[in-house]
């Protein structure tokens, strides 16, 4: 039976099987009863609702299927210079709309939407006909920021400033009580430019500086009638009558509206303070979000063991790069990358991918036998949480303008707010000391330390697996102290990742988004240009061709017109193949001289204590049964280990000193990073799928140099190579 999700695509047809409408799902109720959906064929309808059952039925009955391909999905690709263009007013649009588009559903109902709409162009000065328009491009788009473009409007006027009249306003001091001539001035806009240039030249520059000071030395500064001698000789301005400028109530006034408790701190001590000693983290982390998909967490660690090569074991290639992605209300690990890509974009951008790709089938390519039910997640969500850096820049901005996906990039210091992962990051790189050779300890680099470098057994491979294994683990194991809602309490949810994932899932519907893996992964991939030549298509000083290119005339065009430039998307790893934007799809370019490399109620507090003791007898049965699984994922990991262990140590060579070994570790992991970009390269990205076998990969290698058995004589047998030819020249 086809689950429904965000943005899925529904066609809905007659008894002949031909087409009546396509509509697009833009919203989910938490209890499944509801679904909000928008005509994409029909640009003029607003959204309207359809029962969830209907839905299935209809799906089940074939009055409806689900369409794998977007029709709007050229709006998630959109070229480089159509977004220069309009990116402007794009943005300005997105700023109109953002704040009433993420109100649902009542922005999906006629009456609360009446009140949005109201607001929103009280607040922004837009037409209700602009604003219609925008939000009907926005949802039927499928709800991302490209769906804006073009944008054809023109924004109402700013709002005027207030006009003062020359009567004085606000609390009369007491000077102008006894004197009504001395009554002061007001504020006018022009003294608050002056105030806020003081507050940013004079009380910001130094923690000591105080707000009297500040405003003393704004007078002085800004407000001075001149400049006169005085008996020493010095320069000194002539300061203005007291009730002929803003008195420091006034500014003191202005100061506390303009800015709350929070700007004032942050303005004088700055963020890094505020974040480190102000900035609360109240709660769990689960209470910023209401169900499974609407934060996955993203992060990657380099993990504390070292790997050999599987293609020569007694070549070492260094400490792979984990990136794990893991939902914030569930704690369900739902993506994985295991490598040595990265930290990077390219490492995140696998770990995303894998975010949405089918677990059991990831699994099986590992020899790992799973049920669906035991690693459930295959979408993706509404937000990604991550640090500052490969989630910044335009290959990230794609997931917001090409997918709907929003970036919540964690500050600086700030790495509580990401803790779900990082927890999961420490628990890891503890368990990896305790079960691999290879494994960094605390005494590394030491005086005295061993080098745990050499006792490296594990290949990438091997290790990837066992991490796996430790994900499968976790999915399963009981969360302790994980905090109950009344609803979960009512269904009695056992607190492993899974359970609590199936059952947002059935209860809390709503935030997981889905989309084919060709528009996945080809949003992901970074941009760049070509040029159509005479030759094929020039990318990266390489040429490549296509059927499609050949039969319209491509190459002779640029013969007869001149070179043409074109977007090319592509994937770093293998540049076997690009891909082209053309008439609203992909074309696959193989490479020519192709590279062989491969608002619930609380309960009362009675009911509290007798659910924690109960659920404390519950939680104890359960997790004996669950001992049993973690024991016999011990048994496979150490199995892994062992058989891991054995390979290496029959093809390690003992002729070969430690420091030659130590100093190959550079080359031989840029040899196994070939070889794993190669592996895990999307080659069959909107064409079939072709492979290279491993031995081609291996004979690669091998054809380019020798094995070491020692690291003189290497360099002394290239040596007379080199004199062996020049005598021979001769």
């Amino acid at each position: 039976m086809d689950s429904i999700f965000i943005n899925s695509i529904i066609e809905w047809l007659d008894q002949d099987q031909n087409r009546i409408t396509i509509e697009r799902v833009l919203w989910i109720s938490p209890e499944l009863n509801n679904v909000i959906v928008i005509k994409i064929d029909k640009g003029q309808d607003l959204p309207f609702s359809r029962s969830y059952s209907e839905i299935l039925y209809a799906l089940n009955t074939l009055k409806a299927r689900k369409l794998k391909v977007d029709p709007n999905n050229m709006l998630m690709e959109v070229n480089k210079e159509y977004i220069e263009i309009h990116k402007d007013k794009r943005d300005k649009a997105w700023s109109v709309i953002k704040d009433i588009v993420t109100i649902e559903p009542n922005i999906y109902l006629r009456d609360e939407r009446g009140e949005l709409i109201r607001e929103c162009i009280k607040n922004h000065g837009v037409t209700k006909k602009y604003l219609y328009k925008m939000l009907k491009r926005y949802w039927v788009g499928g709800k991302v920021k490209n769906a804006l473009m073009p944008n054809y409007w023109k924004s109402g006027g700013k709002g005027q400033a207030k006009n003062l009249s020359n009567k004085k306003i606000g609390r009369p001091s007491n000077l102008s009580k006894e004197n009504p001539e001395l009554k002061g001035v007001n504020v006018l806009e022009s003294d608050k430019k002056i105030f806020h240039l003081a507050i940013k030249t004079i009380y910001e520059q130094s923690p000591e500086v105080g707000l009297k000071y500040t405003y003393d030395e704004m007078i002085k500064k800004y407000y001075n009638e001149g400049y006169h001698f005085t008996k020493n000789g010095l320069e000194s301005p002539i300061l203005p009558k007291s009730e002929d400028v803003p008195s420091y109530r006034q500014f003191l006034y202005w100061y506390d509206n303009e800015f709350n408790s929070m700007e004032r701190y942050i303005k004088k001590e700055g963020n890094r303070k505020y974040n480190l000693n102000v900035k609360p983290n109240v709660g769990e982390a689960n209470k910023r979000v209401s169900g499974p998909g609407a934060v996955f967490e993203i992060d990657a660690t380099i993990a504390d063991v070292y790997l050999v090569s599987s293609l020569a074991r007694n070549r070492i290639i260094g400490r792979p790069v984990v990136y794990i992605v893991k939902d914030v209300f569930s704690r369900l690990v739902t993506g994985l990358y295991v490598g040595l890509e990265g930290p990077s974009w390219v490492g995140a951008m696998l770990a995303i991918e894998n975010t949405s790709r089918d677990k059991k089938e990831y699994c099986n390519s590992l020899n790992i036998e799973i049920d669906s039910e035991d690693w459930p997640c295959k979408n993706l969500p509404t937000f990604f949480a991550a640090d500052r850096g490969e989630m910044e820049g335009c290959n990230a901005d794609n997931l917001t303008d090409s997918l709907g996906i929003q970036i919540l990039n964690t500050p600086p210091y700030r790495a509580d707010l990401k803790g779900i992962v990082e927890r999961h990051f420490k628990t890891l790189n503890t368990n990896i000391r305790n079960w691999m050779p290879g494994a960094v300890h605390k005494d590394f680099k030491e005086r005295g330390g061993r080098d745990y470098r050499l006792d490296a057994k594990l290949s990438l491979k091997a290790f990837e697996r066992i991490i796996i294994l430790s994900i499968l683990e976790h999915n399963q194991k009981i969360i302790s102290h994980y905090p109950k809602t009344g609803d979960m309490i009512k269904h009695n949810v056992e607190t492993s990742p899974v359970a609590l994932w199936e059952w947002g899932i059935k209860y809390k519907y709503g935030f997981l988004k889905e989309y084919d893996n060709d528009t996945i992964r080809l949003t992901l991939m970074p941009k760049g240009k070509g040029s159509i030549t005479r030759e094929g298509v020039y990318f990266n000083r390489k040429y490549y061709s296509s059927e499609f290119a050949i039969q319209n005339n491509w190459f002779e065009d640029a013969t007869i017109n001149g070179r043409k430039k074109i977007d090319i998307t592509y994937d770093p790893r293998s540049l076997n193949l690009i891909y082209v934007p053309v008439a609203g799809k992909y074309v696959a370019f193989q490479m020519l001289n192709n590279l062989k490399i491969d608002g619930e109620t609380e309960p009362r507090i009675e009911d509290f204590q007798e659910y924690y003791y109960s659920n404390s007898i519950n939680e104890e049965q359960v997790k004996q049964e669950k001992k049993q699984f973690s024991v016999d994922t011990e048994s496979f990991i150490k199995e892994i280990v062992k058989e891991e262990t054995t390979k290496t140590n029959e093809l390690n060579t003992s002729s070969q000193s430690k420091s030659s070994k130590l100093k190959a570790i550079k080359q031989n992991r840029h040899d196994e990073k070939n070889i794993e970009r190669s592996d895990n390269s999307w080659q069959d990205t909107v064409r079939d799928k072709s492979t290279s076998s491993k031995e081609e990969k291996m004979q690669k290698i091998s054809n380019n140099e020798e094995e070491e058995n020692d690291g003189e004589n290497h360099l002394l047998s290239i040596l007379k190579s080199q004199s062996d030819k020049r005598r021979s020249s001769r």
